[in-house]
């Protein structure tokens, strides 16, 4: 029920010049145009697949629904009233992820209070560059059991598929605290990440 916004994240994925992508869209039984604005869209762009759910189940459930139909090498998640920042966001990622052989590649955020069009708060991690085993489980995931040091966003990262497949992480029915629960998952799974001194995701 994001059709106000949703067309700015569709474009906002489609203008990157990383240009070998799937868009997948999860209506999860939306009850405005959101459906059809998503088929408008894959009408003119075969990149585009739609999974169209009758129940609605959650942010949760539809992100797995979307990683489990997805057939590429790197995952990203992007919430319907959400934009990429720019038309290199994906390139950057990508590239960094190869070059670096990372897990995943995190992007700093910026959130937007859409009634002013004003940046609330621009965010970088206060952790530029490099994390590998075994500093990134012994320093940083134990940070999730109290005040996280990394950013527990699903969102405004890269990850490298192959590793989200071997955690085997599944859906727990959660309507709050779901990228928490996320990274607590994946986290034992991961050799080394890398963290961009760049802005590139816009949260609503």
């Amino acid at each position: 029920n994001t059709e106000r916004y949703l067309g700015q994240c569709i474009r906002s994925c489609l203008m990157q010049t990383y240009i070998d992508l799937e868009l997948i869209c999860v209506n999860d039984a939306s009850t405005d145009s959101s459906l059809d604005l998503c088929k408008k869209y894959a009408a003119s762009d075969p990149r585009i697949y739609i999974i169209n759910k009758t129940i609605n189940e959650g942010v949760e459930k539809a992100r797995f629904s979307g990683l489990k139909r997805a057939r590429g090498q790197y995952i990203m998640f992007i919430d319907s009233d959400d934009w990429l920042d720019d038309a290199d966001v994906l390139r950057i990622m990508y590239e960094k992820a190869e070059a670096s052989e990372a897990d995943y590649v995190e992007m700093g955020m910026q959130r937007v209070l859409d009634r002013h069009k004003l940046i609330k708060k621009r965010g970088l991690s206060p952790i530029i560059g490099q994390i590998k085993q075994p500093e990134l489980f012994e320093k940083y995931y134990i940070s999730f059991f109290g005040v996280n040091v990394l950013s527990v966003n699903m969102c405004g990262k890269l990850y490298r598929k192959k590793v989200l497949d071997k955690a085997e992480i599944q859906p727990l029915g959660l309507t709050m605290g779901e990228d928490l629960a996320f990274n607590m998952q994946l986290f034992p799974y991961l050799s080394n990440i890398q963290i961009l001194n760049r802005v590139g995701y816009n949260y609503r």
